[in-house]
């Protein structure tokens, strides 16, 4: 389970930290398209909770290739350190709001693999009760080895589509302890960007370290913060589908492992 954010920095760890996600307890009116001649991984994918022999895929069936362009200026509070979009009108279909992904039904497969050890998921499929996302549980992994991930996606039609590969690292066992290197971040607000084109440069200069593992301390997006405000499920989950489009966090996911924690903006 995940956990509170000051409880976990005391007691941080290789095998520490919990996996936190928007609850799908409240029905929404997703934006989607049905059957999609293509379909995308737009939000990318994530490794979660690695341990020496598991770990679980994450990723999201998508309806177009990019995220909706930002149209938006934005400008400094005059009391807050923040930057707030101008003009934003918080009342506009979600469909339509700067960085907006669409989801889209289909299947969705998961491989991970190097040359002595090979997984494959049976195919899993993407709809709007789950918001398009779906999660692979693999088991049975070497310990501190490499594999590659692969996913594939395709559309109600069976055409696979997309395709997506990075990879991971599992941990280590108890007996035979390692120097690990780790990076940390926390408190992400979509609109504090600062490279348009990608995101968060802090993401692009983590993935250069290259390490072992990531962990997200909480407030991973800001549901009390204009861009929207959220005041029900599907823009809670559009702030998510935003800050997944970044490419600088895509890429960076597809080479790092991420433990993720909960707070008070993304609860």
């Amino acid at each position: 389970m995940a956990e509170n954010r000051r409880s976990f920095l005391t007691k941080i760890g290789w095998l520490t930290g919990g996996l936190i996600t928007p609850v799908n307890t409240i029905r929404a009116r997703a934006p989607f398209k049905l059957a999609n001649d293509l379909v995308y991984f737009t939000n990318g994918f994530k490794v979660m909770e690695v341990t020496k022999n598991e770990a679980i895929i994450w990723t999201r069936l998508c309806a177009s290739e990019k995220p909706n362009p930002l149209v938006h200026l934005k400008n400094k509070h005059k009391t807050q350190n923040n930057e707030y979009p101008i003009d934003f009108n918080e009342q506009m279909p979600v469909e339509e709001m700067d960085g907006g992904v669409t989801g889209s039904t289909g299947w969705v497969r998961a491989m991970v693999e190097n040359q002595r050890d090979k997984h494959v998921s049976d195919w899993q499929r993407a709809s709007s009760d789950g918001d398009f996302t779906v999660s692979f549980p693999f088991t049975g992994l070497k310990s501190a080895t490499e594999y590659k991930v692969q996913l594939e996606g395709k559309t109600e039609k069976g055409k696979i589509t997309a395709h997506q590969s990075g990879s991971f690292r599992t941990a280590g066992s108890e007996e035979r302890p390692s120097e690990l290197l780790l990076t940390t971040s926390t408190c992400q607000y979509f609109w504090n960007y600062d490279d348009k084109n990608r995101g968060f440069k802090t993401y692009d200069a983590m993935r250069q370290l290259k390490p072992d593992f990531f962990i997200h301390t909480g407030d991973y997006v800001y549901y009390d913060r204009m861009g929207p405000m959220v005041d029900n499920l599907e823009k809670a989950r559009h702030k998510w589908h935003a800050m997944d489009g970044w490419p600088s966090l895509k890429e960076f996911y597809q080479q790092v492992p991420i433990y993720m924690l909960k707070d008070d903006h993304d609860l």
